[in-house]
């Protein structure tokens, strides 16, 4: 297939246990930005590719997160609107333990 499978195969077969992701949601009413903070609290560090899906009313979006590091940050414009919920993987498509907060 030519892709390199050395970190997939490092981490999902020869590392114990699977994320333990903290993320956190905060809107800032002045900027109108919603900020997702995603923290990975496992001992050993993963590197995925993470999909988080935002509702707003009748809208969706779908945002990528590649999760390389210990604590990442998605910012994105969210106009006048504090009604809204945040989804990891949508498509249920990884293996992750997670807890959410909305600041």
């Amino acid at each position: 297939s030519g892709l390199k499978l050395d970190t997939f195969f490092h981490q999902w077969l020869y590392v114990a246990g699977q994320p333990q992701l903290a993320i956190a949601a905060h809107y800032d009413r002045n900027k109108k930005t919603l900020s997702i903070s995603v923290a990975q609290e496992q001992d050993s560090l993963f590197s995925f590719p993470l999909t988080l899906e935002i509702k707003t009313g009748n809208t969706s979006r779908r945002y990528t997160m590649y999760m390389h590091q210990r604590n990442q940050q998605l910012t994105v414009a969210l106009n006048n609107n504090t009604n809204f919920s945040v989804i990891p993987d949508p498509d249920v498509s990884l293996l992750f333990d997670y807890s959410y907060t909305i600041n």
